[in-house]
């Protein structure tokens, strides 16, 4: 089996008030990328205990985060057609949703659960 294409997503909090704050691609091909993301005027919700795991700040990313319509298209343009795997597939492929329904654009990849192609025995470890 080839090495999956594989994404991870940081968000401000866990509850449905969250909103995503960092995106990371590992691809098959070996290639990464990684964003900060400028929350948006209505992503309001902080979670100071989901601050203590990311050590992330809204200062930071208001100040090294890229706009949202930035980060959807270089996804795009990195996973055009393909589709990318998660191990939190349940809250990062909403938090994926809400950053492009933020910038207005259609997602041009697919987001699965990597439980979909684990094995038994890899699931396990």
């Amino acid at each position: 089996m080839i090495d999956p294409n594989i994404i991870d997503v940081e968000a401000s909090g866990l509850g449905s008030l969250s909103y995503p704050i960092e995106v990371g691609i590992s691809m098959a091909n070996g290639k990464k990328y990684c964003s900060l993301i400028q929350p948006e005027p209505g992503w309001v919700h902080w979670d100071e205990s989901a601050e203590a795991v990311h050590h992330l700040t809204r200062e930071q990313l208001r100040v090294h985060g890229a706009p949202p319509a930035e980060v959807a298209d270089t996804l795009n343009t990195i996973l055009a057609g393909q589709t990318v795997y998660s191990d939190g597939w349940g809250v990062d492929k909403p938090w994926v949703t809400l950053l492009f329904h933020a910038a207005h654009k259609p997602m041009d990849f697919r987001i699965s659960a990597l439980e979909m192609i684990l094995s038994e025995p890899q699931m396990s470890t």
